[in-house]
């Protein structure tokens, strides 16, 4: 897959879960302004590239500004995120409060994104077993990146994006623009530069998927 699917989780949060879900969302953000800015640089990577090797450029298990020394790192039961030499895995634990309350607001997914050239990794650096099999059995989706386009299913990200330069002609492809408030994205909604695509998520999810 060369397009990432962010969806957000609706409903009231902890202010302690929000931070949470900020930092996660800003984890995949930073992944895809770092990666959807690449396309000029040409480098040639190869599996044995350990580019997280340093604690600077893995997220903190707390509230703490320095990245974790650990390879594989759990928030709050919310969500676990590995570290290989040169994937992330990322996977949806769904054991927040809100969550546990609200099942129907958190899939247990697993997201793998790898970097572009490089082989899909199967193997958890961490455990050594099978990522699908360590997942649990739930669905586990692969990325490549840099992504070439990125579709948002909600609203309080989209000002992440706007703030990291991402908008219709840097891979901002399809968002729901209900509870949008950006002129600039209204502007480009009404161009037809970004497509706007309201309704069910599942409905939504099958046009991202085409």
């Amino acid at each position: 897959m060369s397009e990432l699917y962010i969806q957000t989780m609706a409903g009231t949060t902890s202010s302690s879960l929000m931070m949470k879900r900020t930092m996660f969302t800003t984890f995949i953000m930073m992944t895809l302004v770092a990666t959807l800015c690449a396309h000029a640089q040409k480098q040639t990577l190869t599996e044995d590239t350990d580019l997280y090797s340093s604690p600077s450029v893995r997220l903190s298990a707390d509230n703490s500004d320095v990245g974790s020394d650990e390879r594989k790192i759990l928030i709050e039961n919310d969500y676990e995120v590995t570290y290989g030499t040169y994937f992330k895995i990322v996977r949806m634990k769904c054991g927040s409060k809100h969550a546990s309350l609200n099942p129907s607001t958190c899939d247990k997914q697993t997201y793998v994104l790898h970097h572009r050239g490089t082989e899909r990794p199967t193997v958890d650096p961490v455990t050594y077993a099978n990522i699908e099999a360590e997942s649990g059995g739930v669905t586990t989706k692969y990325f490549e990146i840099p992504a070439k386009n990125v579709s948002v299913g909600g609203s309080f990200v989209l000002g992440y994006l706007e703030a990291l330069g991402i908008d219709g002609n840097s891979g901002l492809k399809m968002i729901s623009a209900s509870w949008m408030h950006s002129p600039c994205m209204q502007k480009a909604v009404i161009s037809g530069e970004i497509v706007n695509q309201g309704g069910s998520t599942s409905a939504w999810a099958a046009k991202c998927d085409a």
